[in-house]
């Protein structure tokens, strides 16, 4: 696990989050675009490795293997003691 990024890294990503990937992933999820929601899916967990850096070997490897199982989408994100995961399969 790297260094774990500082308050402006995590404010840039919940910000990203919250105004950009959920509102357009969920748009892809009502038009029935599971691919769309993907690509959202894959830029959250991208922005959570890069920006956050507090990505352990297995939680990359949980959203990894979600999409080699055939999930449309996958991402994981620490929100506090709790590290929720989600995948989308068809």
């Amino acid at each position: 696990m790297g260094t774990q990024g500082g308050s402006e890294d995590h404010t840039a990503i919940l910000c990203s989050r919250s105004g950009t990937i959920i509102p357009e992933a969920a748009a892809r999820l009502e038009r029935g675009d599971l691919d769309g929601f993907g690509r959202w899916a894959a830029r959250s967990q991208d922005l959570g490795d890069r920006l956050l850096r507090n990505q352990v070997p297995e939680t990359v490897f949980l959203a990894r293997e979600a999409l080699q199982m055939g999930a449309a989408g996958a991402a994981f994100f620490i929100t506090g003691p709790s590290a929720p995961a989600f995948g989308l399969g068809p």
